[in-house]
């Protein structure tokens, strides 16, 4: 990963990321979302939603899904970020529809995210 200025990334990690939204950044204010490095060891794959929001439920629209096969990681970097502005928070779960509730196994999709 590259360096967002001189004061570099925030970072946000969990060790469950689950289907209740994990707070990464509460306050509404411009921020870019850098990238994450992420794994899923479980059995089946999780979908990952990143939301545009200081909190969310499964009634929110994800700004950010994708799909982790099981046992895979995802590492990315988005060199000019991607854009939030109202807060930013993180679930996952095994449907890939929006309002998805089942959580994948505990403790089998974690990782870090980097923001700005």
């Amino acid at each position: 990963m590259g360096f967002a200025g001189s004061a570099g990334y925030n970072t946000f990690r969990s060790t469950d990321f689950n289907a209740t939204a994990v707070n990464a950044e509460t306050t509404a204010r411009p921020m870019r979302l850098h990238g994450w490095a992420i794994s899923n060891s479980g059995a089946s794959a999780a979908n990952v939603k990143i939301y545009n929001k200081g909190s969310a439920t499964q009634a929110d629209t994800p700004k950010l899904t994708f799909m982790l096969p099981a046992g895979a990681s995802a590492n990315v970097e988005f060199v000019n970020g991607i854009i939030f502005d109202t807060g930013m928070c993180v679930r996952a779960v095994t449907e890939a529809a929006d309002n998805g509730t089942t959580a994948p196994t505990a403790n089998s999709v974690y990782g870090t995210f980097f923001y700005s």
